[in-house]
Parts: C-alpha cells; sequence; structure tokens
C-alpha cells in the first residue's frame, strides 16, 4: 500500500503482467517487423553525416563501445551527478581524472 502525498490516505496498487506472442495472431509479424526497421534505417537522415536509429539503436551501440573499452562507459553528465551524489551523501569525490569521451 502507498499512501497519498501529503496525506494519511492508502492506496491499493496493482500490476498485472501479460506476455503475448504476436505471431499467433500475425505469423508474419516478425519477418514485417524487420522490414519496417530495415526500411527505417534506410531513410535518408537529415542530417547527412548522421545515420536514422530506430528505439534500441543507441543503447546497442552504446553496449558496444563499452565492450571494446572493456567496461561501462559512462556520459560526462552521469559522472557529475555521481560525482554531486558522492559530495552530498559522503562528502568525497568520486572521480580524480578526466573521463575520456
Amino acid at each position: 500500500m502507498a499512501s497519498l502525498p501529503n496525506s494519511n490516505i492508502f492506496v491499493p496498487q496493482g500490476q498485472c503482467f501479460v506476455a503475448i506472442d504476436p505471431e499467433f495472431f500475425a505469423p508474419t509479424f516478425v519477418d514485417n517487423l524487420q522490414l519496417f526497421l530495415d526500411q527505417t534505417r534506410g531513410l535518408k537522415p537529415r542530417d547527412p553525416s548522421k545515420s536514422v536509429l530506430v528505439p534500441g539503436d543507441p543503447e546497442r551501440m552504446n553496449s558496444e563501445r563499452s565492450a571494446k573499452a572493456g567496461g561501462v562507459i559512462y556520459s560526462e553528465g552521469q559522472i557529475r551527478d555521481l560525482e554531486k551524489l558522492a559530495k552530498k551523501k559522503h562528502n568525497v569525490g568520486m572521480f580524480n581524472y578526466k573521463a575520456n569521451l
């Protein structure tokens, strides 16, 4: 049970998870989705120096960069936020190097 902010009113919460196999309803779903993704990636980008990406592409590229680097790569913003949190909570810094992004 959770309560509403600034009150003693408790709100019951529930969750429901449903797993559906799209191919049960559309046997060619996976092939059609792959065709759509390939066509979308093949569109002419607004900025010719960049590629058209679909959801998951940036995350996949970051995972590949991290694997090549031998560890997780954090953005400068993430490092700044972690540094602020460490100083606020423990009055110490976390990083003593400049990120090479």
